[in-house]
């Protein structure tokens, strides 16, 4: 069921046909490439690879394979859906994906090189809304390269980057879809400079409240922060606190929370032309003096007395 190599000089791992075993460790040796496959390791939960010379990782169909360790190690590629293969241009990729076939719990990727890292995609580890889903992930603090980081669909409570370096980032996304799921993202933290971020999507966690009033944010275009699940009603944003400076923002979705009062009158947003905060429970709305550029205005049930609009 056990099987651990550590510290020793294995650089190829050859395994026929082995359904009992469960945990395979294999760190500090000399391995480059590891390929997994369903029916040699049907039931391997748990693989450790820290301290290799691993540059591609391959696991085809891997239904229960819910930690892996990679800290430390010249990682290029993960591959890990059902068999369809991400194709590396230039630059390392990670993709974790494929509804249907995964049940990763943990992902270790600390210590790694990942500063050429283009698109970090780990979405639907899941079989269904009940399985097993990411719960931890630990990333390297140098992300300078990555623009897309997307993490849908999995049971990660807090996503912490507040150390980390993206200042190639443009679109981050932490999101569900599931109906049933109970283990949401709950706090997040993010670096102040983001600078190249155009589009960030939060959608259906557990967010009570987030502070991005320090974050240089010049490039966002597109910021969606909504509660679309019909889940208890203490999962909804109660506050959020925006940067004063929005130059490019064009599209604000806050809809579907328990925001009470939103206070936009100090916010520059030149270039706002979508602002929805429909079905929160808002009693005073400050808006800026000029939105020249608003095209649609959505405010359906909210508890708004008094709208002034007379300064646009």
């Amino acid at each position: 069921r056990v099987i651990s190599l550590q510290k020793n000089k294995v650089t190829r791992v050859d395994f026929i046909n082995s359904p009992s075993l469960v945990e395979l460790n294999l760190a500090s040796n000399g391995i480059k490439r590891m390929r997994l496959q369903s029916t040699t390791f049907p039931n391997l939960a748990r693989l450790t690879l820290s301290n290799n010379r691993i540059v591609e990782v391959e696991a085809v169909n891997h239904r229960n394979l819910k930690h892996l360790i990679m800290s430390s190690c010249l990682l290029m590629r993960i591959v890990r859906n059902s068999g369809r293969r991400f194709q590396q241009v230039g630059s390392p990729l990670i993709g974790i994906a494929g509804p249907g076939v995964n049940s990763l719990v943990e992902l270790d990727l600390s210590d790694q090189d990942l500063s050429k890292l283009v698109k970090l995609n780990i979405g639907n580890n899941s079989i269904d809304a009940e399985d097993n889903n990411l719960e931890y992930l630990t990333l390297p603090l140098n992300l300078e390269c990555l623009e897309e980081l997307i993490l849908k669909n999995n049971s990660l409570r807090t996503m912490d980057l507040k150390l980390h370096i993206l200042s190639s980032i443009v679109t981050l996304e932490f999101s569900n879809e599931t109906v049933m799921k109970e283990e949401l993202i709950e706090a997040v933290t993010l670096p102040n400079e983001l600078n190249t971020l155009y589009e960030l999507y939060i959608f259906n966690n557990k967010l009570r409240s987030i502070d991005l009033s320090k974050l240089r944010l010049h490039k966002l275009g597109n910021f969606t922060l909504v509660h679309q699940i019909n889940h208890s009603e203490e999962n909804r944003l109660e506050r959020i606190d925006l940067p004063w400076d929005l130059p490019e923002l064009k599209w604000l979705n806050l809809a579907d929370n328990k925001l009470k009062g939103v206070d936009l009158s100090r916010i520059k947003l030149p270039k706002l032309k979508f602002l929805n905060l429909e079905r929160n429970r808002i009693q005073s709305l400050l808006m800026p003096m000029q939105l020249k550029l608003l095209e649609e205005l959505h405010l359906h049930t909210n508890r708004l007395s008094v709208l002034d609009l007379s300064g646009n």
